[in-house]
């Protein structure tokens, strides 16, 4: 089912994806394989089929959007990332982003393959979710999954990289820790087990090189648990070493930038916010996620 083609390219007009093929033309066959959802988004990987993938296609995942009432238009999406967030950071430490149109066939054949896939059993998290009938365009962004078996990837979420400012002055977590103590607290009191990285974000931005360690450690060690069969895993502590001296340099960086922009865009925290939160603290809470 994931490897049927279920969408067309056209040599000659480039940055658009069909759902049919047109005798008139030279449509070239591509599959989209279910790769990953979250609540507002798809991610499809792109396959050729008997040619390889144009320029513009190699190298990209798709994201399309889901029919959601808090996902804003992929055309809108776009101009606020490149309007926004794109200036904040050098061009090497943010994912490319491209518009690609899409003709309504190209929506419903990959609604039929998330329908397939939920009567399978597999998302039966995103249950019910499908994407947005009326959107046309979708964003081309840079594929960054493994493409071979002695690579993997390692994939977290820093949040919020200073305390919060609404959090009293004698607390003794950060927002991310305490917020991980709650549910953990939770779960222990309906008898469920949690896996979980538990790393404070602050340790990679203002501990010792140390405390910085041992954070990337937990990381490494919390992929690595999932990687039992692949032969990098052997090679644990050389990953390891090379995300130490990473968030040394360029990650401390890129981390120490996030941090800067999480402060300056909101400052004083949404319980000092008078009525609905402004455009800044929006962008702030994006960055935090």
């Amino acid at each position: 089912m994931g490897h049927t083609p279920i969408a067309f390219f056209s040599p000659s007009e480039p940055g658009v994806l069909f759902g049919s093929q047109n005798q008139c033309d030279e449509r070239q066959p591509i599959t989209l394989e279910f790769l990953a959802e979250g609540g507002a988004n798809v991610v499809y990987r792109i396959y050729g089929a008997d040619v390889p993938l144009p320029a513009w296609l190699s190298g990209k995942l798709l994201r399309l959007r889901k029919e959601k009432p808090f996902v804003r238009p992929t055309s809108e999406q776009l101009v606020s990332f490149s309007t926004h967030f794109r200036p904040l950071f050098d061009p090497s430490q943010t994912v490319e982003q491209a518009r690609v149109r899409l003709d309504q066939a190209v929506l419903a054949a990959c609604n039929d393959q998330l329908r397939k896939l939920e009567h399978s059993g597999k998302r039966q998290k995103r249950k019910g979710d499908h994407l947005a009938h009326a959107e046309r365009f979708g964003l081309l962004i840079t594929d960054m999954t493994p493409n071979s078996d002695r690579e993997f990837a390692i994939e977290f979420k820093p949040k919020w990289l200073l305390q919060s400012p609404n959090a009293p002055v004698e607390a003794v977590r950060c927002r991310t820790c305490a917020l991980r103590a709650l549910q953990n607290a939770m779960a222990r009191a309906k008898v469920e087990v949690h896996a979980r990285q538990a790393v404070c974000p602050l340790s990679l931005v203002e501990g010792d090189e140390t405390e910085r360690r041992i954070a990337v450690e937990r990381i490494v060690r919390h992929r690595h648990d999932k990687l039992e069969d692949n032969t990098v895993v052997a090679h644990r502590q050389f990953v390891t070493d090379r995300l130490v001296e990473f968030f040394r340099t360029e990650g401390f960086a890129i981390l120490k930038g996030l941090r800067r922009h999480q402060q300056s865009l909101d400052p004083h925290g949404i319980l000092s916010c008078a009525g609905e939160p402004d455009e800044r603290f929006l962008r702030a809470m994006t960055l935090r996620d």
